[in-house]
């Protein structure tokens, strides 16, 4: 049962995160490649809130874009273009190492009503050298 009905609100807060992502993935669709991490999977019973994720650079990296897509959790997985869409992208600036300096924050507020079964996955338009991490951050009604 959702915890609240009008307005719902989320029963207990979910946090999901990826591990540390270099590689690139040019795929607009989701379709392709191998490397395609899910980052939030919505519960299965009553659907999800996605309220923003954080990408944390690890040290030295080109730029590059993260592209966040959303999977519909339909037979035929992600290899079926049409289960998937792409809902945001950010741009992920260069980052240099430092010991003295902290690594920019970057935060996507999305505020996202996920149905069951849904799951949030996400991507790097470039390779990298260090590496990115990324937070999403929401609750399960």
């Amino acid at each position: 049962m959702p915890a609240g009905t009008n307005p719902i609100f989320i029963n207990r807060p979910k946090v999901g995160f990826s591990n540390t992502i270099t590689a690139g993935n040019i795929s607009k669709d989701l379709s392709t490649g191998a490397l395609n991490p899910t980052l939030f999977q919505a519960n299965t019973l009553n659907g999800s809130y996605l309220d923003h994720i954080r990408a944390k650079p690890l040290g030295t990296n080109v730029a590059s874009v993260a592209r966040i897509f959303m999977h519909n959790g339909a037979v035929g997985g992600l290899a079926q273009a049409n289960n998937n869409a792409m809902i945001a992208e950010i741009t992920l600036i260069a980052t240099t190492t430092t010991e003295n300096t902290a690594q920019p924050e970057t935060i996507l507020p999305l505020k996202l009503a996920l149905p069951p079964g849904y799951n949030v996955h996400v991507l790097l338009g470039t390779a990298v050298a260090a590496g990115w991490t990324f937070g999403a951050f929401g609750g399960d009604y």
